[in-house]
């Protein structure tokens, strides 16, 4: 069977952005990873939640390494590690922010999370560092986190 390369897909200019006004999908990964987060802070004031809570904060750090952009809810719902739990809060964060404002977006080289901040810090540690096998000090890692 002959099979028929895939064309590349043209990037956009930034005149190009601007005259459609801006991306047509937003990426709604940092929104997606607030909205989580608030959502297991109202969790944890529960003893009988704490199973929640805890696969609320996974779900967080899922997204907070998840590399690609997303762009829905039904999206995140499929990424190993989110599952479709939490599809409703994730639906909401979308529909509570409206048409008119513009998705959630850090600064440059800045995280939505500290938890993947924490392993960003991590692997930039390891590879200063190889002959550590893995153990630094806390104060190190804090540092790192801060410095990120």
């Amino acid at each position: 069977r002959r099979q028929v390369p895939t064309p590349a897909i043209p990037a956009m200019t930034p005149a190009l952005v601007k005259e459609i006004g801006g991306k047509l999908y937003p990426d709604l990964t940092h929104q997606f990873i607030v909205a989580l987060t608030s959502h297991a802070r109202n969790l944890r004031c529960n003893a009988y939640s704490k199973g929640a809570f805890d696969g609320a904060v996974r779900s967080v750090v899922a997204l907070g390494l998840f590399l690609r952009p997303l762009r829905s809810p039904e999206a995140a719902k499929r990424l190993k590690g989110v599952g479709g739990q939490y599809y409703e809060v994730l639906t909401k964060s979308v529909k509570g922010a409206g048409k008119n404002k513009k998705a959630f977006q850090p600064a440059v080289n800045k995280f939505s999370s500290v938890a993947a901040a924490g392993l960003v810090a991590l692997l930039e540690l390891e590879a200063a560092n190889p002959s550590s096998l893995g153990s630094f000090s806390m104060e190190s890692l804090l540092g790192k986190i801060n410095d990120l």
